[in-house]
């Protein structure tokens, strides 16, 4: 819908008084208010399933990993892919989050509930291409 559409709808024609042209005014700004935070639950609906599907990947890569270096190494690569998609997924909901306060929302229990976030997957072997292990507090600075 164009401005000019919403300005003509909103203004209703001669016979509509200031008090009505406010009410639809902010059933409008409501609309479009709820529309946005819509369009980021559904990002984040779709992230998250990116997400299952990258889990299970890395599920099936890491039964076949012990037999052969080259899967191993597809599978760290996997990992790092899947954390930087997670990060992406934080990124996203804290947006929803702050789009949520500047709407006067002050609990956000509902965002993490419907939308719950998996840990990092760590590296079980050789870290990055330096082929020596990653230190657990190494990986614990990078998490988000």
């Amino acid at each position: 819908m164009t401005h000019d559409e919403v300005d003509e709808r909103l203004a209703g024609g001669p016979g509509v008084g200031r008090g009505e042209r406010l009410v639809r005014l902010d059933r409008e700004i409501t609309r479009c208010q709820a529309e946005a935070l819509g369009r980021v639950g559904e990002e984040l609906d779709h992230l998250l399933d990116r997400l299952r599907a990258a889990d299970g990947c890395l599920d099936r890569l890491g039964e076949e990993a012990a037999a052969s270096p080259a899967v191993a190494r597809d599978l760290g690569r996997t990992i790092d892919a899947r954390n930087r998609l997670r990060d992406e997924i934080l990124r996203v909901r804290h947006h929803l989050i702050i789009q949520r306060e500047a709407l006067g929302f002050v609990r956000h229990g509902p965002v993490e509930q419907c939308y719950p976030v998996p840990a990092r997957r760590i590296r079980s072997g050789p870290a990055r291409e330096t082929g020596r292990p990653e230190a657990p507090e190494a990986a614990e600075r990078r998490a988000p």
